[in-house]
């Protein structure tokens, strides 16, 4: 898809899927119903129009800037970029626990006390700058703290689609074509409904989709979650990651 993703047609698309009216909306959100219809007719929506509309709508206010193609606020972006790196590591070692632990790693990262920013947030390497459905999904994912590396990487551990991290640039930047099936799998990383997203994209869906497993629901919550630590919250969340592995691993070793 290499024309412009417009904002207003899809929101609309959103309001029809929902069976959401305008007025249903703006009242949800708390603001005019005149202003949700300046959008949808194609005004540019106001930062604070966008933070009211997101939870209204059920979706991460950072993914809803995104995608009206507002550049996403500083509070909204990761804490620390070089913590990122972490990140696939973690989720692959995350995937092989059994429920309890994953539920106590989750816990344990959702804990952690939010840290000050001392750097300037940098722009991550490969972030595409199209309006290009292709160039929102992979922003999206992007601003979930991983790079083109730990996005190949985390969509492998997480979904069927394995593919290097040149050709999610490639997606990014509308050369390589974004697929339903790869649509679906966004959906899942981004802990979306893939419905929602179809229709946020314009990009119809091969079929309906059965729901990603527990322990890829545990992985994508860890990975939000993951995105507002520090570097070195990161690391002791990774060794804890190892821990409880190498002690499962103890434990059958002995049985």
């Amino acid at each position: 898809m290499t024309e412009p993703l417009e904002f207003g047609p899809a929101l609309t698309r959103l309001l029809a899927r929902r069976a959401l009216t305008v007025a249903e909306l703006a009242g949800t959100a708390g603001v005019p119903a005149a202003r949700v219809t300046a959008v949808l007719e194609g005004a540019g929506p106001s930062d604070a129009l966008v933070r009211r509309l997101a939870p209204a709508l059920g979706l991460r206010t950072a993914d809803l800037f995104v995608l009206a193609g507002v550049r996403v606020p500083l509070d909204l972006k990761p804490l620390e970029s070089r913590a990122g790196r972490r990140v696939h590591w973690i989720v692959r070692d995350l995937l092989g626990l059994p429920a309890d632990e994953r539920a106590g790693l989750l816990e344990l990262v959702r804990s952690l006390p939010q840290e000050e920013r001392t750097t300037a947030p940098e722009r991550p390497t490969g972030e595409p700058r199209g309006k290009g459905a292709g160039a929102k999904v992979v922003r999206m994912a992007l601003n979930r703290n991983l790079d083109l590396f730990g996005l190949a990487y985390t969509m492998a551990y997480l979904t069927p689609s394995y593919l290097s991290p040149s050709t999610y640039g490639l997606i990014g930047r509308a050369e390589e074509e974004l697929t339903p099936d790869l649509a679906a799998d966004f959906a899942t990383l981004l802990g979306m409904d893939p419905g929602d997203l179809s229709a946020l994209t314009g990009i119809a869906l091969s079929g309906p989709l059965p729901p990603p497993g527990p322990e890829v629901t545990d992985a994508v919550a860890l990975i939000w979650s993951a995105r507002r630590l520090s570097d070195a919250q990161l690391a002791g969340v990774a060794e804890t990651v190892d821990a409880v592995g190498a002690k499962l691993r103890d434990g059958v070793a002995r049985g």
